[in-house]
């Protein structure tokens, strides 16, 4: 299982935004799947009517501080679902859905020795997070700058439940979407044979803020 952080740190947009292109660029991490929706949850989920594209839905979910994932819902009244955790994946036909990379700067995995997959050296966040993404085993990082006792080097681990406070590091989380395609299918009559999903990335990402988009209790379909 995934664990989620209800802390989101943000405030350089300078790295943010080139970790976020690390994640066009890679082949090993994917973060948008076509043809799937996460699985809804009316009591937390909060639900925007009228945003007329996947990329915007992206966005409300960088600009919410709660935000990890989201489904956007090609429809009349295009649907845009946002989830402050992740959820198994169904089948839906005309959604795409999402997550958001985590950044947490001046913070540091607490790994113990078993949980350390790899330890090698990076020359910058954006190097870790590449080398985070090529390993199928790891999806969380941490990475030390020149000013640390550990210059410039990346621990990847397969698990990171705490962390502790740090100067000049930061520790990643990728939010992988490949093995968290649910075998449920939608309920909606398929008139097609299902072809497999398609996997992308997001697009480079503009710094999260705390501004809470509108919200409606109106539940979507799919």
């Amino acid at each position: 299982e995934i664990s989620t952080f209800h802390t989101m740190i943000a405030s350089n947009s300078f790295l943010l935004l080139f970790f976020c292109a690390f994640l066009q660029m890679s082949e090993g991490c994917e973060t948008q799947v076509d043809r799937y929706a996460f699985d809804y949850d009316i009591s937390s989920d909060t639900v925007l009517l009228g945003v007329s594209s996947f990329q915007k839905c992206g966005e409300e979910c960088e600009n919410n501080s709660g935000c990890l994932a989201y489904t956007w819902q090609n429809s009349d009244i295009d649907l845009c679902i946002l989830l402050e955790d992740i959820r198994p994946l169904h089948y839906s036909d005309d959604c795409t859905s999402g997550t958001i990379p985590l950044i947490l700067e001046n913070k540091a995995c607490r790994g113990d020795f078993y949980n350390i997959l790899d330890v090698r050296v990076a020359n910058s966040l954006l190097e870790c997070g590449e080398a985070c993404a090529a390993d199928s085993a790891s999806s969380r990082f941490t990475w030390y700058g020149p000013s640390t006792a550990f210059q410039n080097v990346c621990f990847l681990f397969e698990d990171c439940s705490d962390h502790v406070e740090c100067t000049d590091c930061t520790a990643g989380e990728l939010h992988c979407l490949e093995d968290l395609i649910s075998t449920t299918v939608s309920s909606r009559p398929e008139t097609t044979t299902r072809n497999p999903p398609t996997y992308t990335s997001y697009p480079p990402s503009t710094t999260r803020n705390t501004n809470n988009p509108p919200t409606t209790t109106k539940e979507p379909s799919y």
